[in-house]
């Protein structure tokens, strides 16, 4: 494993961040969650009490599909199916002013994880986190109409 490679999380690591359904062993999982697209391997490993450690998790996570090189995954990352960039900005400002609807100011902690997201896989997989948080926070009907309302935008 080259150490100047820079990982991003595909689709499936968004979605096992988000659901936990292909349950990962915890540490591997925590290693997914680190990565961000702008730490190399090196820096991430310099980072870990474990190093070896680290390079096997990394390692279980290329080969599960959780994560891929950045630049092989940057020409994969289109912003959503038949939408350009701005169509896929305007929807992101649409979900983060969902967001400010359903949580008030308490939304500022969560917005810049939508703001950041840079495909409609990625807002999709923060959508579905976000659903589970308001459901515990402000019920299942409201956080049901979050999720139908931030769903009806992405298609």
């Amino acid at each position: 494993m080259d150490s100047t490679t820079v990982y991003v999380k595909t689709a499936l690591g968004h979605e096992e961040v988000a659901t936990r359904g292909r349950h990962v062993p915890a540490r591997v999982r925590a290693m997914l969650i680190i990565i961000d697209g702008r730490r190399s391997v090196g820096e991430l490993l310099a980072n870990h009490p474990a190093p070896d450690e680290a390079r096997d998790h990394l390692q279980t996570l290329v080969d599960g599909g959780f994560i891929a090189p950045a630049d092989a995954v940057a020409a994969d990352s289109t912003p959503a199916a038949g939408m350009t960039g701005e169509d896929f900005a305007e929807t992101r400002r649409a979900v983060a002013a969902a967001l400010v609807d359903f949580l008030g100011p308490d939304a500022d902690t969560f917005t810049p994880r939508i703001e950041h997201a840079a495909s409609r896989d990625e807002l999709t997989a923060e959508c579905e986190t976000l659903f589970r948080m308001l459901e515990q926070t402000v019920g299942r009907a409201r956080a049901e109409r979050f999720r139908d309302t931030v769903m009806s935008r992405l298609g």
